[in-house]
């Protein structure tokens, strides 16, 4: 029997030394965001009236940007690069990882201008009665679109460093098929971590007699909470990556796209 893309994602996890190497780069990448915002938090607050309102704030503000994207390229172009090569002990080509960061800086950039603009618009242009659940739909539907955009992007880099090419690529890799299957097992993940979910809270609930219990209790289900969110977000990325690479393979990526170079 043909194994589903969904399945293949779950059984990308069987490489535990690859899956554990990923999960690294998360982490360090989650690490050096935390101690890059302690830093310019600090630089901040102890200069506060140089920097604030005044042009080395907004200097100080940007380089922030700066760092973040390229250490957020750099942290993305290893996972990805691991991805793509099932040996671990493949060495890392960082050959175009300038042109990545080139990417990421515009992409990243224009999808905050765009959703900057799209909250501002529908939170002052619509009258109040439709205000929240016009923001609310727009944040939800630009959130998934955004993030498609990112992991499509990255995929279709691996074989196009040409970054007028993968947008057009990434639109001609669209289908409702493509997108209905990856939010119905989004759907499913989330339904089925939910249902989990209350069933292990209704059970730990009936052991918070005392606050020891109940502190453990809450750990608990902190620790599933957040390794099922990172669970989903490794296979989303994962099953992406596969259907896209497939799709590329098969050659279902429309030809129009490639012509204009």
């Amino acid at each position: 029997m043909k194994s589903t893309t969904a399945y293949k994602a779950i059984l990308f996890f069987k490489n535990w030394k690859r899956s554990g190497i990923i999960a690294l780069c998360d982490f360090l990448f989650v690490l050096i965001l935390f101690v890059l915002a302690k830093i310019f938090d600090a630089i901040f607050m102890n200069n506060e009236s140089l920097y604030v309102g005044t042009a080395y704030g907004y200097f100080l503000l940007l380089a922030y940007i700066f760092i973040i994207i390229a250490v957020y390229s750099i942290s993305k172009w290893c996972i990805v690069e691991f991805m793509n090569n099932e040996k671990i002990e493949a060495r890392i080509n960082m050959k175009h990882i300038s042109v990545f960061f080139l990417y990421n800086f515009i992409a990243l950039i224009s999808i905050a201008i765009l959703g900057i603009t799209g909250i501002t618009f529908f939170s002052t242009a619509l009258i109040s009665i439709l205000k929240q659940t016009a923001l609310t739909t727009f944040i939800i539907f630009f959130t998934l679109a955004s993030y498609f955009f990112v992991q499509a992007s990255h995929v279709f880099f691996l074989t196009e460093k040409n970054i007028k090419i993968i947008p057009k690529k990434v639109y001609a890799s669209i289908s409702w098929k493509l997108i209905g299957r990856w939010l119905g097992w989004n759907c499913a993940a989330i339904g089925i971590f939910f249902i989990v979910y209350m069933l292990l809270f209704l059970i730990l609930r009936t052991t918070t007699e005392y606050f020891i219990l109940f502190f453990i209790m809450n750990l608990i289900i902190f620790i599933a909470v957040a390794g099922a969110a990172y669970f989903l977000m490794f296979w989303n990325r994962t099953y992406l990556y596969l259907t896209l690479k497939s799709a590329q393979n098969r050659d279902k990526i429309l030809p129009q796209a490639l012509k204009k170079k």
